[in-house]
This record gives structure tokens, C-alpha cells and sequence, in this order.
């Protein structure tokens, strides 16, 4: 426990110092938001129609890729990799199979959605989350949890007992959400800030939340210093995302860090996601921007093939948005592994979704 307050304070401390440096550099940051809503504004605007059929094109696409997961890429309602018959990362199920069903929502595709919440349901009781039904040996880490958050959100059912139920874990380990050792388990500031806006969307008093989800603050910006382009800065892109949601007053701490998460991000790792997280805290996802980037993504066809699911001989990654930019795009000579396509599900959700504003008013 000693160990654990000494890292708070030094936290805190760090925390207060970067306070000092986003108000150094606020004037920067709101200047780079500036020139890009300039520049999206000067880019080639869409007829109706032309931004409608990417939408439409983006989400057939969508429709065509969870038929096949359906079909293959399935087991106990979660997804997996297969490779020559054999199932791949079974282990990693929690987080894709949870963005899945968020992507899912959000195209609309209610039945599969909630066939999808049910495989994800099925791998948790009582608070405790498996990574998958048949991988209940190794603790889930944070960005697991983060794509439960993310699940969550949604409201699907059983919802407000899920979150009961893992904050009750919570507050009975401590701070540990899972089994794992403190550095993969214990529950961080800036994802106990996601968990205590949901409790307060399950009506669960504050009284009740356990102190590590009342008394937060995020962190997150601190990660960009020990992370590179690859997994881990992931875990910043959606807790960063999830944030985006809520409107942030400008100039505030939390808008200030919102829009250096993502200037960072970009300069670490140039990923379509990157690229979108920065143009939505900019204030500068409008109908030029998300067009300029729903047709990247259709014309990333060697990466999303628009026959097949994708395979290790299109892209080396299984899942494009968390491994670097310069090397996600490598490919194997032979076709071995085939991929569940889960990446292109959740860019083509987040771009045909016109519904998000801007993080603040400019």
C-alpha cells in the first residue's frame, strides 16, 4: 500500500507540472486547431449524393465482412483469427469482439449487435471479465477493460448490473478489476474517469463508487513519453475517443489534454484513426474531412480486400490501428492467417456516424 501512495504523489506531482506545460503551450495547440478546420474548409466539397455513397458503400462493405465473421470468424459469439483451420488469438477476443458490437450499433445492425452483446455477456459474472470463455487463465489488461467501457456505453442489456457488478469487484480488490499483477490490473485514473461517468449513467450514487473511481484524473498524456506507435499507444487512442464524446468547455485542462492526446498520437503513429481522433478534437471533422477519409478507407483495398476478409498476405497486422503505421502494411509471401476485419468495422462506424459534434465550440 506504501508503494502505491508514493506512486499516486509522484503522480500528482508530475500531474501538476503538466498542468504547467498545457497552459505553456495552449496557445500552440489552439493555433494547430486553427489551421486545420482552415484547411478542411479549403478541401473539395461533396455533393450530396458523392457523401452519401461513400456512407452507403462504407456500410455494404460493413454489412459483407460481418456476414463472414458470422459465418468464420465466431466462436462462443466472440471473435477469433483463424489460420489453416486453427484458431488465433482467442485470447484477444474481449477487446475486438467488444469493438465490434460498438461498430455494429452504430451501423445500425441491431439483430447482429445484440447476438453480439451476448457472446461478450457470456464471458463474465459477477464482475469478473475473461479475455474469452475458454481463456479464463490469464487476467484481462486495460484496454480490455477499456472496450468493455466502450460496450457498455451502448447500453446493451444487463448493462447497469454489469457495471454494478465490476465496480463492486472494484471496491472489494481494491482497485484491481482482474487477477493480473498491479501494472496490468490495477484500475488507472484515466480509465476510472470512464467508469465513473457510467456509474453515474447506472444511477449508482456516488457514495456507492469505490474510491479509486471517485477520486480520478487522467494520466494519459504522461504515456506518450514511454510508448512507440505500436499497441500501447492504442489503449490512449480509445480512452482518448471515449472522452471525445463528452463535450469539454474550451480551454479547460481536460480539452487542452483531449487535443494534445491527439497531436501526439499523430506524430506517433499516422494511423486513419490517429488522423481522425486529431481532426475531431481540432473542431475540423466536417462533411470535406470525413469524405476525404470514408475514400481512403474504401481505397484501402489491399488492406480490406472487397471479396474476402482480410489476410497475413494484405497487411502483416491483425489489426491495423494498434501496430505503427510503417509496418502494419507489410505483407507475408503466402496466405496463412486470415483476419476477422474488426478494424474496418470500427473506422467505417466512426466515419458514416454523423451524429458526434465537435469537442468544444470555437
Amino acid at each position: 500500500m506504501w508503494h502505491l501512495k508514493s506512486l499516486l504523489l509522484f503522480l500528482w506531482f508530475f500531474a501538476g507540472l503538466g498542468f504547467l506545460h498545457f497552459e505553456k503551450n495552449s496557445n500552440y495547440l489552439e493555433n494547430s486547431n486553427i489551421i486545420l478546420q482552415n484547411w478542411s474548409t479549403n478541401l473539395y466539397s461533396p455533393s450530396h449524393s458523392e457523401y452519401e455513397n461513400a456512407k452507403w458503400m462504407l456500410k455494404r462493405k460493413s454489412l459483407f465482412y460481418n456476414n463472414l465473421i458470422e459465418e468464420n470468424h465466431l466462436l462462443k459469439g466472440m471473435v477469433i483469427n483463424f489460420s489453416a483451420k486453427r484458431i488465433l488469438d482467442q485470447c484477444d477476443s474481449l477487446l475486438f469482439s467488444s469493438l465490434r458490437y460498438s461498430a455494429l450499433k452504430s451501423l445500425h445492425l441491431d439483430s447482429a449487435a445484440e447476438n453480439a452483446w451476448e457472446g461478450i455477456y457470456s464471458s463474465s459474472e459477477n464482475g469478473q471479465w475473461w479475455r474469452h470463455p475458454y481463456c479464463k487463465d490469464r487476467a484481462i489488461s486495460k484496454d480490455m477493460l477499456l472496450g468493455i467501457i466502450i460496450a457498455l456505453d451502448n447500453q446493451p442489456e444487463h448493462s447497469e448490473v454489469a457495471i454494478a457488478d465490476l465496480l463492486e469487484r472494484i471496491e472489494r480488490n481494491n482497485g484491481f478489476f482482474a487477477n493480473g499483477p498491479i501494472f496490468l490490473s490495477y484500475l488507472t485514473p484515466n480509465i476510472a474517469v470512464h467508469l465513473k461517468r457510467l456509474a453515474k449513467q447506472a444511477n449508482i450514487p456516488y457514495s456507492d463508487m469505490p474510491n479509486v473511481v471517485r477520486r480520478n484524473y487522467s494520466t494519459s498524456e504522461f504515456s506518450h513519453y514511454f510508448i512507440d506507435g505500436g499497441y500501447r499507444s492504442h489503449l490512449i487512442s480509445l480512452g482518448t475517443w471515449v472522452s471525445l464524446k463528452e463535450p469539454s468547455p474550451k480551454n479547460t485542462f481536460q480539452s487542452i489534454l483531449t487535443t494534445w492526446n491527439t497531436h501526439k498520437l499523430v506524430s506517433i503513429n499516422a494511423s486513419l484513426f490517429n488522423r481522425y481522433l486529431r481532426l475531431y478534437s481540432a473542431g475540423a471533422l466536417n462533411r470535406q474531412t470525413r469524405y476525404q477519409l470514408m475514400t481512403e478507407l474504401l481505397n484501402m483495398r489491399s488492406q480490406f480486400p472487397d471479396d474476402r476478409l482480410p489476410m497475413d498476405c494484405d497487411r502483416k497486422a491483425d489489426y491495423l490501428w494498434q501496430r505503427n503505421f510503417w509496418e502494419s502494411y507489410d505483407r507475408n509471401k503466402q496466405c496463412s492467417k486470415t483476419f476477422n476485419g474488426i478494424d474496418f468495422l470500427w473506422m467505417a462506424a466512426l466515419l458514416t456516424d454523423d451524429q458526434p459534434g465537435q469537442m468544444h465550440s470555437h
